[in-house]
Protein backbone atom coordinates (compact mmCIF):
# COMPACT_ATOMS: atom_id res chain seq x y z
CA UNK A 1 0.00 0.00 0.00
CA UNK A 2 2.75 2.56 0.93
CA UNK A 3 4.84 1.23 -2.18
CA UNK A 4 1.99 2.35 -4.25
CA UNK A 5 1.61 5.48 -2.94
CA UNK A 6 5.18 6.53 -3.20
CA UNK A 7 5.52 4.95 -6.94
CA UNK A 8 2.58 6.76 -8.21
CA UNK A 9 3.45 10.19 -6.57
CA UNK A 10 7.12 9.39 -8.30
CA UNK A 11 5.25 8.93 -11.72
CA UNK A 12 3.32 11.93 -11.85
CA UNK A 13 6.43 14.27 -10.88
CA UNK A 14 8.00 13.42 -14.50
CA UNK A 15 8.95 16.06 -16.44
CA UNK A 16 8.94 14.02 -20.12
CA UNK A 17 6.15 11.33 -21.19
CA UNK A 18 9.49 8.86 -20.94
CA UNK A 19 11.28 7.33 -17.87
CA UNK A 20 13.87 9.50 -16.74
CA UNK A 21 16.25 6.85 -17.39
CA UNK A 22 15.72 5.87 -20.32
CA UNK A 23 15.26 9.92 -21.29
CA UNK A 24 18.33 10.21 -20.11
CA UNK A 25 19.73 6.95 -22.10
CA UNK A 26 18.44 8.39 -25.68
CA UNK A 27 20.07 11.66 -25.24
CA UNK A 28 23.13 9.62 -24.98
CA UNK A 29 22.50 7.61 -27.92
CA UNK A 30 21.76 11.05 -29.97
CA UNK A 31 24.93 12.59 -29.20
CA UNK A 32 26.90 9.36 -30.01
CA UNK A 33 24.54 8.76 -33.40
CA UNK A 34 26.73 11.31 -35.56
CA UNK A 35 29.38 8.75 -36.11
CA UNK A 36 26.55 6.60 -38.43
CA UNK A 37 26.00 7.38 -41.96
CA UNK A 38 22.30 6.09 -42.95
CA UNK A 39 21.44 5.71 -46.66
CA UNK A 40 17.97 5.23 -47.83
CA UNK A 41 17.45 2.61 -49.46
CA UNK A 42 13.87 2.20 -50.38
CA UNK A 43 10.81 0.20 -48.59
CA UNK A 44 11.22 2.57 -44.96
CA UNK A 45 14.45 0.65 -44.86
CA UNK A 46 18.21 2.00 -44.37
CA UNK A 47 21.82 0.95 -44.59
CA UNK A 48 23.59 2.71 -42.02
CA UNK A 49 27.16 2.63 -41.69
CA UNK A 50 29.06 2.99 -38.30
CA UNK A 51 32.39 2.74 -36.51
CA UNK A 52 34.99 0.10 -38.01
CA UNK A 53 33.16 -0.42 -41.41
CA UNK A 54 30.16 -1.84 -39.69
CA UNK A 55 26.50 -1.71 -41.43
CA UNK A 56 23.28 -3.25 -40.28
CA UNK A 57 19.42 -2.72 -42.13
CA UNK A 58 16.98 -0.52 -40.52
CA UNK A 59 13.65 -0.80 -40.36
CA UNK A 60 11.91 2.25 -39.87
CA UNK A 61 8.44 0.99 -40.33
CA UNK A 62 8.75 -2.55 -38.15
CA UNK A 63 11.34 -0.92 -35.41
CA UNK A 64 13.57 -3.48 -36.56
CA UNK A 65 17.72 -3.29 -37.22
CA UNK A 66 19.99 -6.20 -37.79
CA UNK A 67 21.89 -5.81 -34.48
CA UNK A 68 18.51 -7.02 -32.44
CA UNK A 69 18.63 -4.51 -29.97
CA UNK A 70 16.15 -2.40 -31.06
CA UNK A 71 13.93 -5.33 -30.65
CA UNK A 72 15.08 -6.89 -27.54
CA UNK A 73 14.85 -3.69 -25.32
CA UNK A 74 11.95 -1.75 -26.86
CA UNK A 75 14.51 1.49 -27.14
CA UNK A 76 15.97 2.52 -30.76
CA UNK A 77 19.45 1.52 -30.79
CA UNK A 78 22.48 4.23 -31.93
CA UNK A 79 21.97 3.14 -35.87
CA UNK A 80 17.83 3.78 -35.53
CA UNK A 81 18.12 6.78 -34.01
CA UNK A 82 20.37 8.03 -36.18
CA UNK A 83 18.20 7.17 -38.96
CA UNK A 84 15.20 8.61 -37.17
CA UNK A 85 16.63 11.95 -37.02
CA UNK A 86 17.98 11.70 -40.65
CA UNK A 87 13.78 11.37 -41.87
CA UNK A 88 13.14 14.07 -39.20
CA UNK A 89 11.12 12.04 -37.27
CA UNK A 90 10.94 11.86 -33.15
CA UNK A 91 12.61 8.73 -31.81
CA UNK A 92 10.46 9.07 -28.73
CA UNK A 93 7.74 7.95 -30.94
CA UNK A 94 9.12 4.70 -31.27
CA UNK A 95 9.73 3.42 -27.82
CA UNK A 96 8.27 0.84 -26.42
CA UNK A 97 4.82 2.15 -24.76
CA UNK A 98 6.01 0.17 -21.61
CA UNK A 99 8.66 3.16 -21.07
CA UNK A 100 6.09 5.49 -21.17
CA UNK A 101 3.91 7.56 -17.98
CA UNK A 102 1.11 6.30 -18.71
CA UNK A 103 1.67 2.69 -18.27
CA UNK A 104 3.53 3.40 -15.41
CA UNK A 105 -0.01 5.09 -14.30
CA UNK A 106 -1.89 2.29 -15.28
CA UNK A 107 0.10 0.03 -13.36
CA UNK A 108 -0.24 2.03 -9.61
CA UNK A 109 -3.20 3.58 -10.16
CA UNK A 110 -5.19 0.86 -8.64
CA UNK A 111 -5.70 1.65 -4.46
CA UNK A 112 -5.14 -0.90 -1.74
CA UNK A 113 -7.81 0.49 0.59
CA UNK A 114 -6.99 0.10 4.93
CA UNK A 115 -8.94 -2.52 6.81
CA UNK A 116 -9.94 -2.19 10.70
CA UNK A 117 -8.33 -3.64 13.31
CA UNK A 118 -9.37 -7.11 14.98
CA UNK A 119 -11.66 -5.37 17.84
CA UNK A 120 -13.93 -4.01 15.12
CA UNK A 121 -14.18 -7.00 12.88
CA UNK A 122 -18.40 -8.21 12.78
CA UNK A 123 -19.35 -10.99 15.52
CA UNK A 124 -20.44 -14.06 14.22
CA UNK A 125 -22.21 -16.88 16.00
CA UNK A 126 -20.13 -19.52 14.91
CA UNK A 127 -17.36 -21.68 17.00
CA UNK A 128 -14.17 -19.95 17.24
CA UNK A 129 -11.46 -21.96 15.15
CA UNK A 130 -9.14 -23.98 17.62
CA UNK A 131 -6.09 -25.52 17.02
CA UNK A 132 -6.28 -29.82 15.72
CA UNK A 133 -6.13 -32.37 18.19
CA UNK A 134 -2.78 -33.80 18.96
CA UNK A 135 -2.23 -37.09 17.97
CA UNK A 136 0.00 -39.19 19.78
CA UNK A 137 2.35 -41.57 17.16
CA UNK A 138 3.22 -45.33 17.77
CA UNK A 139 6.49 -46.35 19.47
CA UNK A 140 8.73 -44.41 21.73
CA UNK A 141 9.55 -41.24 21.37
CA UNK A 142 12.90 -40.03 19.93
CA UNK A 143 15.40 -37.98 22.56
CA UNK A 144 18.78 -38.36 20.81
CA UNK A 145 19.39 -35.92 17.99
CA UNK A 146 20.65 -37.47 14.91
CA UNK A 147 24.17 -37.78 14.85
CA UNK A 148 26.64 -37.74 11.59
CA UNK A 149 28.40 -40.82 10.61
CA UNK A 150 32.24 -38.82 12.24
CA UNK A 151 30.38 -38.17 15.21
CA UNK A 152 30.33 -40.33 17.98
CA UNK A 153 28.44 -39.49 21.92
CA UNK A 154 31.19 -39.48 24.94
CA UNK A 155 29.74 -38.47 27.94
CA UNK A 156 26.79 -36.82 27.12
CA UNK A 157 28.61 -35.33 24.62
CA UNK A 158 29.08 -35.20 20.68
CA UNK A 159 32.68 -35.73 19.46
CA UNK A 160 34.49 -36.07 16.20
CA UNK A 161 35.83 -40.16 15.60
CA UNK A 162 39.59 -40.45 15.83
CA UNK A 163 39.69 -42.48 12.87
CA UNK A 164 41.89 -40.81 10.50
CA UNK A 165 44.18 -40.19 13.83
CA UNK A 166 47.64 -41.34 14.28
CA UNK A 167 48.40 -42.29 17.74
CA UNK A 168 51.89 -42.28 18.55
CA UNK A 169 53.30 -43.43 22.03
CA UNK A 170 55.62 -40.86 24.12
CA UNK A 171 57.64 -43.42 25.78
CA UNK A 172 58.94 -45.66 22.95
CA UNK A 173 57.76 -43.54 19.67
CA UNK A 174 55.62 -46.17 18.27
CA UNK A 175 52.43 -46.11 16.65
CA UNK A 176 49.25 -47.65 17.29
CA UNK A 177 49.14 -47.65 21.55
CA UNK A 178 49.65 -44.12 23.84
CA UNK A 179 52.03 -43.97 26.87
CA UNK A 180 49.54 -45.59 29.11
CA UNK A 181 49.30 -49.09 27.45
CA UNK A 182 52.63 -49.04 26.28
CA UNK A 183 54.44 -52.38 27.22
CA UNK A 184 57.29 -50.45 28.34
CA UNK A 185 55.10 -49.16 31.13
CA UNK A 186 53.37 -52.36 31.84
CA UNK A 187 55.81 -54.04 34.66
CA UNK A 188 55.78 -57.61 34.10
CA UNK A 189 54.31 -56.92 30.33
CA UNK A 190 57.54 -54.76 29.82
CA UNK A 191 60.12 -57.38 31.53
CA UNK A 192 58.32 -60.27 30.16
CA UNK A 193 58.84 -58.75 26.67
CA UNK A 194 62.95 -57.70 26.78
CA UNK A 195 63.49 -61.27 28.66
CA UNK A 196 62.21 -62.86 25.33
CA UNK A 197 63.36 -60.82 23.14
CA UNK A 198 67.05 -61.21 24.65
CA UNK A 199 66.79 -64.87 24.45
CA UNK A 200 65.45 -65.07 21.01
CA UNK A 201 67.90 -61.98 19.60
CA UNK A 202 65.26 -59.92 18.74
CA UNK A 203 64.45 -56.93 19.29
CA UNK A 204 62.53 -54.80 22.21
CA UNK A 205 60.32 -52.01 21.05
CA UNK A 206 62.30 -51.79 17.78
CA UNK A 207 66.20 -51.51 19.41
CA UNK A 208 68.47 -54.58 18.90
CA UNK A 209 70.54 -54.68 22.50
CA UNK A 210 74.11 -55.45 21.95
CA UNK A 211 75.80 -58.94 22.85
CA UNK A 212 77.21 -56.96 25.88
CA UNK A 213 74.03 -56.34 27.12
CA UNK A 214 72.86 -59.70 26.96
CA UNK A 215 75.00 -61.39 28.94
CA UNK A 216 74.84 -59.13 31.75
CA UNK A 217 71.10 -59.34 31.32
CA UNK A 218 70.27 -55.76 31.12
CA UNK A 219 69.12 -53.34 28.17
CA UNK A 220 70.15 -50.14 27.59
CA UNK A 221 68.02 -47.09 27.91
CA UNK A 222 67.95 -44.95 25.25
CA UNK A 223 67.79 -40.98 25.38
CA UNK A 224 64.83 -39.39 24.46
CA UNK A 225 65.55 -36.07 22.02
CA UNK A 226 63.10 -33.93 20.40
CA UNK A 227 63.65 -35.09 16.90
CA UNK A 228 64.43 -39.23 15.87
CA UNK A 229 65.39 -41.17 18.81
CA UNK A 230 69.05 -42.57 18.86
CA UNK A 231 69.87 -45.34 20.27
CA UNK A 232 73.46 -45.16 22.42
Amino acid sequence: MKMLVRKRADVEEWTHDIRPKVFKFVEKLKLESSICQPNYSGNHKYQVRGAGDKQYVVNIENKTCACNKWQLIGIPCIRGISTLLTSNRDPYQFIYIKYKKESFLKAYTPVIYGINGPSMWPKTNDKPIQCPDFKKHKGIPKKAMNMQPDEVRVGGKTKLRRDYVVIRCTKCRQEGHNWGTCDRRAGMNGEASETVARTEGGTVNGYQPSQESIHVGTVPKRKRKKTNTVME
